[in-house]
């Protein structure tokens, strides 16, 4: 079995980085969407 460069190490790591912050950021716009619902339900 060959090796991985360290070039490929490198952008996978970023992928993955980027892939975690991505997760992040869809679950704070999941929570921010509920709350913006109860609030426009509470106001009818």
């Amino acid at each position: 079995m060959s090796d991985i460069s360290n070039e490929y190490l490198l952008l996978f790591q970023a992928i993955t980085q980027a892939a975690d912050a991505l997760e992040q950021v869809r679950q704070q716009l999941l929570v921010a969407q509920v709350l913006g619902e109860e609030l426009y339900i509470e106001k009818e």
